[in-house]
């Protein structure tokens, strides 16, 4: 292994140096160009040697406490911590300094055992423990609170990731106990590389959270800090995820805020109308919230959220139906955890109780039925920051209730946030009554409609904000969404906001002459900028234009239309997402669109070369969004000639078919062409090209098809919307492909890194159209791809790839869902993709008969994520019972140590959406065994005693307790040994008569095992 190494180009000087221990070195040089490039004419180089003493950074202090371990130590059975042997701590004391060494083991050639040196410290009053640590080699250390019988560890504080000679401190304050002071070095193997240690204890005031661990109350179980978060961070981890509880649990939490906050998120059923009330406090200000679940984080239904500030107890209550629902809490402020950063406590409880009954309406009801179920200015005239009741009531007709409002002469103008309450906003008297409400406001017309909503608030409830009134009078109409009934709370805010000011510039915009091409009578000419509108009505406005290009000259126009996104212009946040199209003569070509190329999403459009003639413009809103709009156009003179500048190797028909007709190389740019049916010819429906990958070192292809879509290049408006295919040397194995990943609808495919080779690439277009095309292909060098065989004899999952348009086994991703079957003590292989932003999701269904021990392994060649759900009770709701990830070529394995009998799914799929190409293989075993041993045989030799049992498929380490009651409760001191054998041997054991021993066998593994 290299102790240190460099390189550097012809004719450069370049440098190494490293701190060697006495013995023999070998100093290596060799070129590093292509084969051929150095031979004896121009090999020469110049190379010198200097030799100086070197001393390791860390000096250590004579007098301080001796590590004691032997170095190197594998297994590691001296002070690492829980090992399935047992505990192993070195004790220390506050102001002790350390002397310690580091090592690694080689256990296969891609992967080291680090050493990991953990000191116990104990306190018996409230103390500010600083750790710090000097290291020879990179280092992280942490503070933490091992739990009874190895159960686990509370994590207090840890320091980043430091280089070599670099200090390290972890400091908290912590309350009496017991603290395990943890240093994981990153050493080299063969190596012992020093480090010392030092630990400090000053008095410190406790936080004003004491965890009172006992009664209902329970431990968050989450490690603190837990980087990359999947442990109960919700809508934030992939998949979900949240804790249990029940109502009157009290929860001992921990949080940290370190570039983004700690999220924890509880999980709460109910299965009566309750009001439910959260409670919390922390040692830091904090937020908390009731929610209902979603995978997606802003589409939250938020029931009820707050914030208080540190040591002040925040309590949330509101009535809710049955069903599920998350409670959660987050830090506010990265400043209540300055440097170094630990984690701090908070205490949360949940209780439940029958909502109240017989509640009325608390505001003045104004629905004097049946007097406003008309548009009228003789209706009721509310305000701004009115609060009122109402009921839309059942009959033969739908009920509508109608209110006046009125901005009054010479006041600012408002912008009107109008809530109305009904069936699913709780807390109020409208909840639950049935009523799902739609709410809208109108010109003082009673016809001219400014805004509506009918989903905006909690739930289905409404929550409409109008763009900024002027003075004048307005009419709202509140109603009941597909008939429903039921009484509302209408609330109004009023918000003063300026005024629009009148557009600056002509308007052409003549309604509705100009909603269709064929009728357009308004025509623009280079250099005019125009004011428009594309309003809020019965039926989806469009703007039509005339623009003409009078020759001999050919043009290039550019049409800015800026609305919404746009600051300093008439139509700035006043709602129009806009489009904008060129349309040929006949109105029946689109030759070119845009829809956000402006300022945010505002639309700037850059035509190709236009020759003279006549041309249409189209504006429109995207979505549906409507409001005022400027467009401005702008020309260049241009070449009339749209010959494409590249080379034309598109040699029709010789590569219509795969074949090596065409080879291309990393960095080429050609010209190409789908063409037509013409004159009795039959249509080009594929171009296909071969491109080589050279020897040496493998490579990513970045593969642009320029064609309809992208300005800059001759195709643009050419009509061509393509796609773009990777094969396989073979042209059978597809690799990757793409539709629209370019601008607008053009293809723009990354592969993944491939070896050295011949690969092939087909433009095509799915949706039939035709057109020319630019084809460009770049490459970047990359680290070549792993392999992992598939064994002979294997049983396969079964899938074609890609299997874009079928479901195969994509488990809870389809309708109905569709799992494979697996079985207890299976091996089998899989194959997986992720190209065109898609990914292939493969689910397995296991049912257990009977409680089981689960051991999963997977191994892949490339990245990704594997879990065991338990569905509850089916896809809507998943349980994740284990999760874990792995980059290529690792592996993993996840161990649930007793599941019930049921149904579970388990789940593995790429962690990527492109980059990983058909054949790209994984493996898969399960194995189940017993939750417990069912009974232990003993025999009593002369001076032994022996323990034989059956073994058990997963492959445990089996746990020996021994005790002298037939009742005692195995713990870490009536441990006597550990073994992976089905049999063990007591030795130390008192003469026959004097004792009676017991003895207890427990199974142990890790959760997730490294490869």
């Amino acid at each position: 292994m290299p102790t240190a190494q460099t390189g550097g180009l012809a004719c450069d000087t370049v440098c190494i140096d490293a701190c060697l221990e006495p013995g023999n070195y070998y100093f290596l040089i060799e070129p590093s160009g292509p084969a051929g490039s150095v031979n004896c004419a121009n090999g020469d180089y110049v190379a010198s040697l200097q030799c100086q003493p070197c001393i390791a950074c860390p000096v250590c202090d004579p007098a301080g406490l001796q590590e004691g371990e032997p170095c190197p130590n594998y297994p590691d059975t001296y002070n690492s911590g829980c090992t399935a042997a047992g505990e192993f701590a070195t004790p220390i004391q506050c102001g002790v300094d350390v002397c310690g060494t580091s090592w690694a083991h080689p256990l296969n050639p891609s992967y080291n055992v680090q050493d990991v040196d953990v000191y116990e410290l104990v306190l018996t009053q409230f103390d500010s423990v600083v750790w710090r640590v000097f290291a020879n080699v990179p280092a992280q250390i942490f503070i933490t609170e091992p739990l009874p019988g190895c159960g686990g560890e509370i994590m207090w504080a840890a320091s980043p990731y430091k280089q070599k000679c670099d200090t390290l401190i972890a400091s908290a304050c912590l309350p009496p106990g017991r603290y395990w002071l943890k240093v994981t070095p990153y050493s080299l193997p063969n190596y012992c590389e020093p480090y010392t240690a030092r630990v400090d204890c000053y008095p410190c005031s406790p936080g004003c959270v004491q965890c009172p661990l006992s009664g209902n109350a329970r431990p968050e179980g989450e490690p603190c800090p837990n980087w990359n978060d999947q442990y109960n961070a919700g809508c934030f981890s992939t998949p979900p995820s949240a804790v249990h509880v029940q109502c009157s649990d009290t929860i001992c939490g921990s949080s940290i805020f370190v570039d983004i906050p700690d999220r924890d998120f509880y999980e709460l059923n109910i299965t009566t109308r309750d009001t439910v009330t959260w409670c919390v406090t922390a040692d830091f200000a904090v937020a908390a919230a009731i929610t209902t679940p979603n995978a997606n984080c802003s589409a939250m239904i938020v029931h009820a959220q707050g914030n208080a500030p540190a040591c002040v107890p925040l309590c949330l209550s509101v009535c809710l139906d049955p069903g599920t629902y998350w409670l959660s809490v987050r830090p506010v402020t990265p400043a209540d955890f300055p440097y170094p950063q630990s984690c701090k406590p908070y205490v949360a409880s949940v209780h439940c109780a029958p909502c109240p009954t017989g509640q009325t309406c608390t505001y003045a009801n104004l629905d004097f039925d049946p007097s406003n179920n008309a548009c009228s200015f003789n209706n009721i005239q509310v305000s701004c920051n009115d609060t009122l009741c109402g009921v839309i009531i059942p009959g033969a007709a739908p009920d509508n209730d109608w209110y006046t409002f009125e901005v009054p002469a010479g006041t600012p103008c408002v912008q009107i946030v109008a809530n109305v309450l009904g069936d699913d906003t709780p807390g109020f008297f409208p909840f639950g009554q049935g009523l799902d409400p739609a709410i809208a406001i109108y010109q003082a017309d009673c016809t001219t409609l400014l805004g509506q909503d009918n989903n905006g608030g909690v739930g289905n409830d409404a929550q409409l904000t109008t763009t900024c009134l002027p003075p004048g009078w307005y009419h709202i109409r509140i109603g009941g969404v597909q008939g429903t009934t039921g009484p509302y709370i209408l609330t109004l805010t009023c918000l003063h906001c300026a005024c629009p000011p009148p557009c600056p510039y002509q308007r052409r915009d003549f309604e509705p002459a100009n909603n269709s091409c064929a009728t357009a009578p308004a025509e623009f000419v280079c250099g005019d900028t125009l004011c428009g509108d594309i309003p809020l009505g019965p039926s989806v406005d469009e703007d039509w234009y005339m623009f003409w290009v009078f020759g001999p000259q050919c043009q290039r126009l550019t049409l800015d239309v800026f609305a919404n996104g746009t600051p300093g212009y008439f139509g700035y946040l006043a709602g129009l997402n806009p489009v904008v199209e060129l349309w040929d003569a006949t109105c029946s070509t689109q030759l070119a669109l845009d829809d956000n190329s402006g300022v945010s999403n505002d639309a700037k459009l850059i035509t190709a070369c236009l020759t003279p003639g006549l041309y249409y413009v189209r504006v429109a809103g995207v979505a549906g969004t409507t409001g005022p709009y400027i467009l401005a156009a702008d020309c260049q003179f241009c070449s009339c000639s749209n010959q494409c500048p590249f080379p034309d190797l598109d040699f029709d028909p010789g590569n219509d078919v795969c074949n090596p007709f065409v080879t291309l190389s990393c960095t080429d740019t050609i010209c190409g062409d789908l063409l037509p049916s013409n004159n009795g010819l039959p249509p080009d429906p594929a171009d296909w090209y071969q491109v080589f990958v050279p020897a040496g070192s493998c490579m990513s292809l970045a593969v642009d098809v320029f064609a309809n879509s992208t300005p800059a290049y001759t195709p643009f408006g050419g009509g061509l919307d393509p796609a773009v295919w990777l094969y396989g040397s073979d042209c059978v194995t597809m690799l990757e492909f793409d539709f629209d990943s370019g601008i607008g609808s053009d293809s723009r495919l990354v592969s993944g890194c491939l070896a050295p080779g011949t690969y092939n690439l087909l433009v095509n277009s799915p949706s039939g159209s035709s057109g020319p095309y630019v084809l460009a292909i770049n490459c970047t060098q990359c680290t070549c791809p792993c392999s992992l065989d598939c064994p002979v004899g294997i049983p396969s999952e079964g899938e074609p790839c890609p299997n874009l348009f079928s479901s195969f086994n994509e488990g809870c991703l389809t309708n109905p869902p569709l799992f494979s079957p697996m079985t207890c003590n299976s091996t089998w292989c899989g194959e997986s993709w992720a190209m065109g932003g898609l990914r292939d999701t493969n689910w397995y269904e296991l049912n257990l008969a009977v409680s089981r021990r689960i051991k999963w392994s997977v191994s892949a060649e490339f990245p990704f994520e594997m879990a065991i759900y338990k569905p509850n009770p089916n896809c809507s709701s998943l349980q994740t019972i284990r999760y874990a990830t792995a980059g290529p070529c690792e592996s993993r394995q996840v161990i649930a140590k007793c599941l019930a009998p049921g149904t579970y799914y388990f789940y593995v799929a790429p962690t990527v959406y492109n980059g990983v190409p058909c054949g790209s293989d994984y493996r898969s075993r399960v194995q189940c065994g017993k939750c417990f041993l069912d009974h232990v045989v003993i025999h009593l030799e002369a001076a032994s005693i022996k323990l034989n049992w059956e073994p058990d498929d997963t492959n445990p380490v089996f746990v020996v307790h021994r005790g002298t009651s037939p009742d005692f409760e195995p713990n870490e001191q009536t441990i006597i040994g550990s073994t992976q054998e089905n049999f063990f041997e007591d030795t130390d054991v008192i003469s026959t008569g004097q004792f009676k021993y017991f003895y207890v066998v427990t199974m142990e593994s890790p959760d997730v095992q490294e490869p």
